[in-house]
């Protein structure tokens, strides 16, 4: 199977999902039916607590980053993410806020006064995900719809059907 990766945009009506690197058998000749992506089982895997960036920053083709800014202007890299989180980073709905800073997000060593969120996992950390994403669809250009709670924005990637 060919797994080079390729941008694609997705129809008219799903532009919530923007564009995505794409690898796999869902962009070069796989299963065809008559839904508006052309898929037959749609899969969404989400995971809480963690940006693209964390899982995806290196993956070859995607728009991923491999530094982040901070408060102070300094551009640092990601190092390699723990096993655990001691530092316990802060995820509410405030730090969430000031770590964003309006869409800058260059706040993040304010959240818990330091690098920690600056954080990367590589491939050999998480092979199954990197595995899933060399075979399906990878969104790296997803961003949420709902500018608050996770469980809003798990329910929007699904849109409804349409009896015609």
């Amino acid at each position: 199977m060919d797994c080079a990766c390729e941008r694609v945009s997705f129809p008219e009506g799903y532009s919530r999902f923007g564009s995505a690197a794409c690898c796999g058998p869902s962009v070069s000749g796989g299963v065809q039916d008559d839904s508006p992506l052309g898929l037959s089982t749609p899969l969404s895997i989400l995971q809480e607590n963690h940006t693209f960036d964390n899982y995806f920053g290196t993956f070859s083709g995607a728009d991923g980053a491999t530094s982040g800014l901070t408060s102070a202007g300094l551009i640092v890299s990601l190092t390699p993410l723990p096993d655990m989180d001691y530092d316990n980073l802060c995820n509410s709905w405030d730090c969430a806020l000031l770590a964003m800073d309006g869409g800058k997000m260059d706040n993040f060593d304010l959240i818990n006064g330091g690098l920690s969120a600056y954080t990367q996992a590589s491939s050999q950390e998480i092979p199954h995900y990197w595995e899933c994403a060399h075979q399906f669809v990878l969104a790296d250009r997803y961003f949420t719809s709902v500018h608050g709670p996770s469980f809003p924005n798990h329910l929007l990637p699904w849109p409804p059907s349409r009896e015609e």
